[in-house]
């Protein structure tokens, strides 16, 4: 093999294996942008539930407490009851804060999933177009080798009368 046919043929394999990379990078890009999609339809279907709920127990809550402050002065056991509904109350504000938190580090998740892969993306297509260039580079300077060769051939075969 001559030089130049061994270079490309490097050249071409050097492209299939950037190219295979790009490939690669953008498949593993898209996979995480759907595994970010059905986190998002999750977190948003979650905090749906939450809001349906949070309107319910309130006026839950406030039905009970209007039920209590009328007969508390006659049963003390009713006392006891608001102060069970207290901590019931307490305890769902615990949980709505929980699952506020979950919902917020699930959001930092994503968002540093996207970050991380947007990174990957652009350095594939750097590569890429660096590939392109140096193909490119060496295919101009073949063809003006192969030009030069030619155009030796040419002079070498012209006779000069004099």
């Amino acid at each position: 093999m001559i030089w130049y046919e061994i270079s490309a043929v490097s050249g071409a394999v050097a492209f299939i294996v950037l190219a295979g990379f790009v490939i690669r990078t953008l498949i593993t890009a898209n996979a995480s942008l759907r595994q970010v999609r059905l986190t998002l339809l999750k977190l948003e279907q979650t905090l749906g539930e939450t809001t349906e709920q949070v309107p319910q127990m309130i006026q839950s809550t406030i039905k009970l407490t209007n039920e209590v402050s009328a007969k508390v002065e006659s049963m003390q056991g009713l006392v006891d009851a608001v102060n069970e509904a207290g901590t019931a109350l307490g305890e769902a504000a615990a949980t709505v804060k929980k699952a506020t938190a979950a919902v917020s580090d699930s959001i930092t998740g994503a968002q540093k999933v996207v970050h991380a892969h947007q990174k990957r993306l652009h350095d594939g297509l750097e590569w890429a177009t660096t590939g392109i260039e140096l193909w490119q580079t060496w295919k101009a300077r073949r063809q003006a080798h192969m030009d030069s060769k030619e155009s030796a051939k040419n002079t070498k075969g012209v006779v000069h009368h004099g």
